[in-house]
């Protein structure tokens, strides 16, 4: 247990009082329902939209062009999307995609080229996580976009089939279902499968840093 104490341009939004952190250092429980709470840091951190992490399910929030066209370069397509939206393929153009409403955790994944942005609400974001895997094990390859929780056990998961990730150097703004914009407090992972990890660090490392698994006789760089 410990108290904030106020300080800033909002003393007045929130008195001190005593807080805690549970163990899995995921949710922040305080004499504030959850409105007031999120209200408050909306307006400490200047972010007026939702918070993505918090996302009910009742929006839908898209990637930005520019990470999806990096993804299609590096892979060569999308062969499947499996959280997506028919507005959402506009852009990614996944051969096959799956709606929340055909429910793509209960669906067939067949091998290919995957693009996923997964919901980040729990426990969707774990379950895509875990089939994800279970993909590229079989022989998939693929991008997944993630928030940077690298303390979860559904980040580490992805990565352990993975051979590169971009830790985007930016919180990204993401593009909600009428063209408005939503910045997350948090940041963003985006994370590579595949046997080129060369070339996703060619084309992501304007992104943001990236860490990659590179093969042992790749050659020196001139």
């Amino acid at each position: 247990i410990f108290t904030l104490v106020p300080t800033g341009p909002f003393p007045d939004l929130w008195p001190s009082r005593p807080v805690s952190m549970n163990a899995s250092n995921t949710k922040l429980t305080a004499y504030l329902d959850f409105p007031e709470a999120l209200s408050l840091s909306r307006q400490m951190w200047g972010n007026t939209k939702a918070f993505i992490e918090h996302n009910t399910g009742d929006n839908e929030w898209y990637t930005p062009s520019d990470i999806i066209e990096a993804a299609r370069s590096v892979l060569g397509g999308f062969d499947l999307d499996p959280a997506s939206s028919k507005l959402a393929n506009k852009t990614v153009g996944a051969d096959l995609y799956y709606t929340a409403e055909e429910d793509g955790l209960s669906k067939d994944w067949p091998i290919g080229r995957i693009w996923m942005n997964a919901p980040y609400a729990q426990p969707l974001m774990g379950q895509f996580a875990t089939k994800y895997a279970e993909a590229i094990e079989s022989g998939s390859t693929g991008i997944a976009l993630v928030n940077n929780a690298t303390e979860t056990s559904w980040f580490q998961e992805i990565v352990s089939v993975s051979s590169a990730v971009c830790f985007h150097k930016a919180r990204i703004r993401f593009v909600g279902d009428e063209g408005q914009s939503g910045a997350p407090l948090q940041g963003q992972a985006i994370i590579y499968a595949g046997n080129d990890p060369l070339k996703f660090e060619e084309v992501f490392r304007d992104f943001g840093m990236v860490m990659a698994d590179f093969p042992a006789n790749m050659p020196e760089a001139a």
